[in-house]
C-alpha cells in the first residue's frame, strides 16, 4: 500500500466452521490479544453458525448473508458493504482454502493478504495462488514452511513463520496421587485413516501389563462405529470411553486437566489447536514420527513413536506408565517449552510485527528473546 495507516492498523480477519472448529482458541486469543496491539480486528465469517461471535472473542463479527453460502464468492463491493464501508489496510484468512477463495477481495481493494499455513493441505492450496500478488503466507512452523518452498521454491520470500501460542498451565497435568487409574485423551477425528486402531491395539497389549488405565475419545467422525466395534474386545469394553467432540477450546481444555496422556495416532488429517492444548496444559505425549508440528520433540516434549506400529507404541506407554518420573519430566518439558516458545502473548505480538510491516509501517523489531522456536 502506498499510503501507511493512520491510527490501527484495521484487520479484516476471515474465518469458516470448518477454521473455528479446528482452531477456536486461538483466535479468541488472538482476538483479545490485538487490542493492545494498535490492531483493529473485524471478523468476517464464511459460516451460518449464529454463534460463531461468541466463539471467537471480543472482536467486532460480521457474517455474510446465508443467501452468499456456501458457493457464491460476493464481490469486493458487496463485501465492503457488509463491513462497514472502510477499506481494510489487511485481509488475514486463517486458512489456505479461504485465501483462494477471497483473495480477489484483497487485489480490488489494493492492500495485503495473508494466509495462515498450518498443515500439507494449506500447502497445496497456497502453492496454487502464485498469481496473486499480493498474498503472503504465515507458516505455523519451521517445517511447514520448508514444505512449501520444497513445493514451490518461488514463493520462498512470501512465507514467515509465526508460531502458534496458548496461555500455559502452572504446572504439569500428568501425574497425581499414584492410586489412581491413569487417564488417556484421544481427540483425532473418527476416521479410518486417523491412526486410532493402532491406539486400541496398543492399549490392548498396556493393559496386559498396566490394567489401571482408561482411555477418552474425545472426537467424531465418519468412523465412529468402526471404532465402536473395535473396543467391544473384553480388554478394552470397560477401558475406552467415547465422549464426543469437545465444543469449544475451553471445554477441550477442562477435559485434558483431568488427563496424565495425551496420544496422537496418526500425521493424516487437518490441524487443530488440539496438540498444541495438550502441550500447553502439561500433558505427556506420546506422537508418531513426521508430524510437521515441531513443538513434539522426542524426549523433550513428547515420545515419538513409529507410525501404524502398535508395539512401538506399547512398549513407549508402558515405560511411562511403569515411572512416574520419567512421564513427570515428559510433561514438565511441553510445559516449560510452551510458557517459553509458544505464549498467547508471543503469538500475538510477532502476527502484529508482521501485520505492520506489510502495511509499511516500521517499528522496533519483534523481541524474540523468549527462546527458539
Amino acid at each position: 500500500m502506498s499510503d501507511q495507516p493512520i491510527g490501527p492498523i484495521e484487520t479484516l480477519l476471515i474465518v469458516d466452521d470448518d477454521v473455528v472448529r479446528r482452531m477456536g482458541g486461538l483466535i479468541r486469543h488472538l482476538c483479545v490479544g490485538m487490542i493492545d496491539e494498535s490492531v483493529r480486528v473485524t471478523v468476517l465469517g464464511h459460516s451460518s453458525d449464529p454463534t460463531l461471535a461468541d466463539r471467537v472473542g471480543p472482536a467486532r463479527t460480521v457474517m455474510l448473508p446465508r443467501r452468499l453460502l456456501p458457493w457464491h464468492r460476493p464481490s469486493a463491493a458487496a463485501v465492503l458493504e457488509i463491513i462497514g464501508g472502510q477499506v481494510p489496510d489487511l485481509v488475514h484468512c486463517l486458512s489456505a482454502d479461504l485465501a483462494r477463495w477471497f483473495a480477489n477481495w484483497a487485489e480490488d481493494w489494493g492492500c495485503p493478504i495473508i494466509s495462515t499455513l498450518c498443515d500439507h493441505e494449506d500447502i497445496d492450496q497456497f502453492c496454487s495462488m502464485t498469481a496473486a500478488d499480493r498474498l503472503s503466507g504465515f507458516a505455523t512452523t519451521p517445517s511447514v514452511r520448508n514444505a512449501l518452498i520444497e513445493q514451490s521454491p518461488e514463493l520462498e520470500s512470501r512465507i514467515s513463520v509465526v508460531p502458534l501460542g496458548l496461555p500455559a498451565e502452572q504446572e504439569p497435568r500428568c501425574g497425581g496421587a499414584s492410586d489412581r487409574i491413569a487417564t488417556a485423551v484421544v481427540t483425532a477425528p473418527l476416521s479410518r485413516n486417523s491412526g486410532l486402531d493402532v491406539v486400541f491395539k496398543a492399549m490392548k497389549i498396556v493393559v496386559q501389563d498396566h490394567a489401571d488405565l482408561h482411555l477418552f475419545v474425545l472426537s467424531t467422525g465418519k468412523a465412529e462405529d468402526y471404532f465402536r466395534r473395535q473396543v467391544e474386545d473384553p480388554d478394552l469394553r470397560a477401558r475406552v470411553t467415547f465422549a464426543g467432540e469437545m465444543s469449544d477450546w475451553t471445554t477441550l481444555r477442562t477435559a485434558m486437566a483431568a488427563a496424565d496422556f495425551y496420544i496422537i495416532p496418526g500425521t493424516s488429517g487437518r490441524f487443530t489447536a488440539s496438540n498444541l492444548t495438550a502441550l500447553a496444559c502439561g500433558l505427556a505425549i506420546l506422537a508418531p514420527e513426521g508430524s510437521m508440528e515441531d513443538y513434539l520433540i522426542d524426549a523433550k516434549t513428547a515420545v515419538i513413536f513409529e507410525p501404524r506400529r502398535p508395539k512401538d507404541l506399547a512398549q513407549k506407554w508402558l515405560a511411562l506408565l511403569q515411572d512416574r518420573e520419567s512421564a513427570m519430566r515428559l510433561a514438565q518439558g511441553a510445559l516449560d517449552h510452551a510458557r517459553s516458545c509458544h505464549q498467547a502473548s508471543r503469538m500475538v505480538a510477532e502476527t502484529a510485527a508482521h501485520y505492520r510491516r506489510l502495511c509499511g509501517i516500521h517499528t522496533a523489531p519483534v523481541d524474540l528473546a523468549a527462546g527458539p522456536f
